[in-house]
């Protein structure tokens, strides 16, 4: 196959060079990829915590690893209902089972079927209305309705709104966002509710079954990998259909995924290239109507019939000038085919015909003039990059515009996993707070419910199933173990005995949760240590700790003060750091520590919230008023309280020196530690300020608890400090 003088080397490689700077590089997709099926494995193992029987996947440039900055791609996530037996015939139904039969009708189309509902009680198909998402269809059968996720989302906004009278508009959703079968609360966020479906299907068999050379692409691995993926069943009809309330689409995307994650770098770069001129050129001209998905389909039938050898860094541009070549034809037909669905036209529903036509023109115009139209691209400033190669400098990316780094950009994603990884816990234990816990032992019992669901996952699970169940489970031994310990400490201080030591289980539990990040669950122990009256143990710890907690530890925090997501143009303040790409997630991270008040006794009392701390003297706790049946909590930064735990070990040690330093550690911690690492800046300043109270500065302490409550009023534990204070002032 001839290709185009035009596209010459040279060129090529400048745009592959500009497409490494900005992310699309060996590394970056490696990390994506790693972190966002970590991430897939979480909202899996989250929601079965939670008590649903849903498989989570994540689809989508953020887990090919082909989005940039500039490209801002969404997060899609595909939540499959487990429990749902789809049928072929009535043979294949199952008892206590929800059970749909799946059909055609004779206009339906090839990419999509209804879901007959049957009985949960016998093989037969229901006859009459018996829920809120039946239909009933033509000839009176009824089918499930393809609106039930809209549907279910529209009434968690009612419920939002009718929670906002009594908890404000901060827990309100206020609004639902569509895009094609996804619907979501969040802008940035797509979620699809579907269905797996486990059998051969024939428009899926007739392209596996495709003849193929040994030298093609699909490679035969990739294909025996396909062989072996579901397909699911998401809830959206044909746009012209007569039956498009009640058709679901049949969608391989574990397929396609497949077939992306075979796809090596520069193959990758000429579909981010596709849809950067698709975003900032296309969309100008058809808004829209012309998507990712186009793109991916173009570079798919491109890879197939061209020899392997071609796709190389100074191939980029002739590889480039096939796909949008694919497009200007398809665009010329009216006729976009799906690469796996035969007889699917890809422009119904998105591109009307005078469309097709513009673009058509547009496509054609971008080829004859050598595709000049790249250097008018201004996501990620791709155009700016080119001319600057063009102008003679040689290194314009780093220097000039700011190259994203891929070691500072790896260790960001990794910062979001762990970042989920610690919401998710707290989350998970939130769960199920409306119940009330009458004492520590149901508690306990609540938490143990927890490990059963995670040992399935641990020990049978995938290999990201594993590793996440396994990092939650550490953090709920953490827990485990200060309640524990929290209740044998409230039994000594209410019966007045000298502390004996723990019992060796709640020592094991502790040991068991010390990997669960770098500091925290020691933090937690040194905690119980000092509130036991062990303080040469805790002094020992804290040393430990400090010796761990260097500079290369990285603060994380997922209180879910806000919902938390991965900010693609945040990657620039990490420019200036250099961090070392290992290849396999880490753990580096400090999570902050968290208390409920179950685990008060393993506080130091001046940090307890005041409502359960005696009124006559606020540095001291009743035994009664810990056992608040509604779940409460008080959060630090880690290096913050280890400075605080130290100010306070040390001076009921006598050792003033180094009572000192910590307490100047800690103050100089607030100056001059940036934004994203201080994630409870109203604790520290109480903390400082209790300090200054210790030091005789009451004006300094007054000073801090007043700054902590400008930035967190709420909640505070400065508000009953500062109004005692004001007293003996």
């Amino acid at each position: 196959m001839a290709f185009s003088p035009r596209c010459d080397h040279t060129l090529s490689q400048r745009v592959a060079r500009v497409l490494d700077d900005i992310g699309i590089n060996d590394d970056v997709i490696s990390k994506r990829r790693d972190v966002f099926l970590h991430m897939e494995a979480l909202e899996t193992v989250r929601r079965r915590m939670s008590g649903f029987s849903f498989e989570c996947y994540h689809f989508g440039s953020q887990t090919e690893g082909t989005n940039t900055p500039g490209l801002r791609s969404d997060t899609d996530l595909l939540e499959c209902e487990c429990t749902a037996n789809i049928m072929t015939s009535a043979v294949d139904w199952k008892t206590s089972r929800d059970n749909y039969l799946l059909c055609k009708e004779s206009t339906t189309t090839k990419q999509h079927y209804l879901l007959q509902v049957f009985s949960t009680e016998s093989p037969v198909a229901l006859s009459n209305w018996d829920g809120d998402f039946h239909v009933r269809g033509p000839l009176g059968n009824i089918f499930l309705s393809n609106q039930i996720n809209k549907s279910s989302m529209q009434k968690a906004i009612l419920e939002s709104h009718l929670k906002m009278v009594d908890t404000g508009p901060s827990a309100s959703f206020t609004r639902m966002y569509e895009h094609g079968p996804a619907v979501s609360f969040f802008q940035e966020h797509d979620f699809v509710m579907a269905f797996k479906y486990t059998k051969p299907v024939p428009e899926i068999q007739r392209w596996l079954s495709k003849p193929r050379g040994i030298d093609t692409w699909p490679s035969p691995e990739v294909m025996a990998a396909s062989s072996r993926c579901e397909c699911f069943l998401v809830p959206v009809g044909s746009h012209d259909s007569d039956f498009q309330m009640i058709e679901w689409r049949l969608s391989p995307s574990l397929i396609e995924r497949h077939l992306m994650f075979s796809l090596n770098a520069v193959q990758l770069q000429c579909y981010v290239l596709l849809k950067m001129i698709k975003e900032s050129l296309f969309r100008k001209i058809v808004g829209k109507g012309f998507t990712s998905f186009h793109c991916k389909t173009a570079l798919f039938f491109a890879l197939e019939r061209t020899p392997k050898s071609l796709w190389q860094k100074q191939n980029v541009m002739a590889c480039l000038l096939i796909c949008l070549n694919d497009i200007k034809l398809w665009l010329k037909h009216h006729y976009c085919p799906h690469f796996i669905v035969q007889g699917v036209n890809l422009f119904e529903g998105k591109l009307s015909h005078m469309e097709q036509t513009q673009l058509y023109n547009y496509v054609t115009k971008l080829i004859d003039n050598n595709v000049i139209g790249l250097f008018h691209i201004d996501l990620d400033n791709f155009g700016y990059r080119m001319t600057a190669f063009f102008g003679g400098m040689l290194r314009p990316n780093a220097e000039i515009f700011g190259s994203v780094s891929r070691f500072a950009f790896t260790r960001m994603l990794e910062n979001h996993l762990n970042k989920q990884i610690y919401n998710y816990m707290r989350l998970s234990l939130a769960d199920d707070m409306h119940k009330h816990f009458d004492d520590e032992f149901q508690y306990i019992d609540f938490l143990q419910s927890k490990f059963d669901v995670l040992r399935p996952f641990i020990n049978g699970g995938t290999v990201f199933e594993q590793y996440i169940a396994t990092r939650l489970e550490r953090h709920f031994y953490s827990t485990v173990a200060t309640v524990a310990a929290s209740r044998i400490l409230s039994i000594e201080v209410a019966v007045a005995v000298e502390p004996e030591g723990l019992p060796e289980s709640v020592m094991e539990a502790f040991v068991l949760s010390l990997d669960s990040d770098v500091v925290s669950s020691r933090l937690k122990m040194a905690a119980m240590y000092y509130c036991g009256g062990e303080l040469r143990a805790a002094a020992k710890l804290l040393d430990d700790v400090e010796r761990r907690y260097d500079v290369t530890v990285r603060a994380v925090c997922g209180c879910g003060r806000t919902f938390e997501t991965f900010n693609e143009t945040a990657v620039h303040e990490y420019l200036t750091e250099d961090f070392r790409y290992g290849g396999k997630l880490t753990s580096n991270i400090a999570y902050c520590l968290r208390f409920n008040n179950f685990e008060f006794y393993c506080v130091p009392g001046m940090l307890v919230p005041a409502e359960h701390t005696s009124r006559s003297d606020l540095t001291e706790i009743k035994c009664e008023n810990r056992k608040a049946k509604e779940i409460t909590w008080v959060a630090f930064d880690a290096r913050p309280f280890m400075y605080f735990l130290q100010y306070l070990t040390f001076g009921r040690f006598g050792e003033r020196r180094r009572q000192e330093t910590a307490l100047s550690c800690l103050k100089t911690y607030v100056r001059t530690e940036r934004f994203e690492q201080m994630h409870h800046y109203e604790t520290t300043m109480s903390m400082i300020g209790y300090c200054c109270e210790v030091e005789r500065d009451f004006d300094s302490a007054l000073g801090y608890y007043a700054i902590s409550l400008t930035a967190r009023q709420d909640d505070n534990l400065a508000a009953s400090r500062l109004l005692r204070l004001l007293g003996l002032v």
